[in-house]
């Protein structure tokens, strides 16, 4: 069995790719962003882990963050630690 490697570079920092919006357009979708986001967190590859912590960053900023419940930041928050557990082990 062969597995397919897709790399989409075209779409290499989501800062970018926002910078120029309005948070007004992403709040009422920010929180279901960063839902969808979490379950990316433990499966990343080195490669994708950078694109996903990116992507995250930047949607957290959207309204300054004021529509992160504390549940979705429990979640997050355990998400990053064992992402960060898994990738510093032997340092």
């Amino acid at each position: 069995m062969s597995s397919l490697i897709v790399f989409f570079p075209t779409f290499s920092s989501p800062g970018s790719f926002f910078q120029a919006g309005e948070d007004s357009a992403l709040v009422p979708f920010a929180y279901r962003i960063a839902m969808d986001l979490g379950p990316f967190l433990p499966a990343a590859t080195d490669d994708t882990l950078g694109l996903v912590l990116e992507t995250l960053s930047v949607v957290v900023e959207v309204d300054k963050g004021t529509w992160i419940t504390p549940e979705l930041a429990s979640s997050m928050i355990h998400a990053i630690l064992e992402v960060w557990h898994k990738n510093n082990r032997g340092i």
